[in-house]
């Protein structure tokens, strides 16, 4: 099997494997419908990845670059929908999913998320992320 496909096979099961999880969890950013703003890729794309993530998660942070890739490579068959899933061990994971939302509402989720995920450590370890966060809206045209 050659690396790109298991790379791709990996993303699979890391994606199933969130799914079980949040499966068995009640959260609110697990709402029926992905908005607009938190989807990449054709409406009509034969494959849809959904991707369950933790903003201030090291791991999720690492697959963004493999993702990124993906849709590159597949562009116009892969459509990604991006749901947050918070985890309750990190500190300002839901602070981090709420503000990227307003950056959504503002048209700039993807921008923001990629801020986010750029920058994680250095807001993660804050006592208060929040300057932070007005820092990356603005570098992002917020």
């Amino acid at each position: 099997m050659n690396s790109g496909r298991r790379r791709a096979v990996g993303l699979a099961l890391g994606a199933a494997a969130l799914v079980a999880v949040a499966l068995g969890r009640r959260t609110p950013f697990l709402a029926d419908d992905v908005p607009a703003y938190r989807q990449k890729g054709p409406a009509g794309a034969p494959v849809v990845v959904t991707e369950y993530s933790d903003f201030q998660c090291p791991k999720c942070a690492l697959v963004q670059p493999d993702l990124k890739n993906l849709l590159a490579q597949y562009e116009g068959r892969v459509r990604l929908e991006f749901r947050p899933y918070p985890l309750k061990s990190h500190r300002w994971s839901g602070d981090a999913s709420r503000a990227a939302e307003a950056a959504g509402l503002q048209g700039r989720y993807w921008e923001f998320a990629d801020q986010l995920f750029a920058h994680q450590k250095e807001w993660a370890d804050s006592p208060d992320p929040q300057p932070l966060f007005k820092d990356y809206a603005a570098a992002v045209g917020l």
